[in-house]
């Protein structure tokens, strides 16, 4: 038995319709073991286990990417992490290319001495235009000093907050166009 969908004013939808801004799949990968980032600013290390892979069900379907990386860094006012997303190697959400400037999808730097833990975000839509299966993966440089995925920088064994082990993901969601 199949449906029939109908718009507010009572017209039928077409199949294409009823499925459009519609979250069509969802496919998620988690990474909670720990990693050292030690390349330095251009040069990505990918972040261990933050790549899925998804087949659009159409070539006009969207790929929501959510990415959430537990990390830390030196405490050092001079240090940044840089990350990066990408679409099999192609980086996507990235800034404009400008002189010898990095482009990343985003960055995150330590102000003022301070420890520079805790989660970093990162959201994009990306229009792959395939129906062919392709990987999305999350990867980070440093900038100064190295850079700790899921762990606090000197990863006592204290008991202490800081010293807390975090995990990080990456979630695509196909949404019908």
């Amino acid at each position: 038995m199949g449906w029939t969908f109908y718009n507010s004013s009572g017209q039928r939808l077409t199949s294409q319709a009823a499925t459009s801004g519609k979250v069509l799949q969802v496919l998620s990968a988690e990474f909670s073991g720990t990693q050292t980032i030690t390349t330095d600013d251009d040069v990505f290390t990918d972040i261990t286990s933050l790549s899925v892979d998804i087949t659009p069900s159409a070539t006009n379907s969207k790929i929501l990417v959510l990415v959430c990386i537990g990390k830390s860094d030196s405490n050092s006012d001079a240090n940044t992490a840089q990350f990066i997303v990408l679409r099999d190697s192609t980086r996507i959400a990235t800034g404009d290319a400008a002189g010898s400037r990095i482009r990343a999808s985003w960055t995150q730097g330590v102000s003022g001495q301070s420890n520079g833990g805790g989660n970093t975000h990162f959201s994009t839509l990306d229009s792959p235009s395939t129906t062919s299966a392709v990987t999305y993966k999350a990867a980070a440089s440093c900038h100064s000093n190295d850079v700790y995925i899921n762990r606090w920088r000197t990863d006592s064994d204290d008991g202490d907050g800081p010293s807390a082990r975090t995990s990080s993901s990456i979630t695509v969601m196909e949404i019908g166009a």
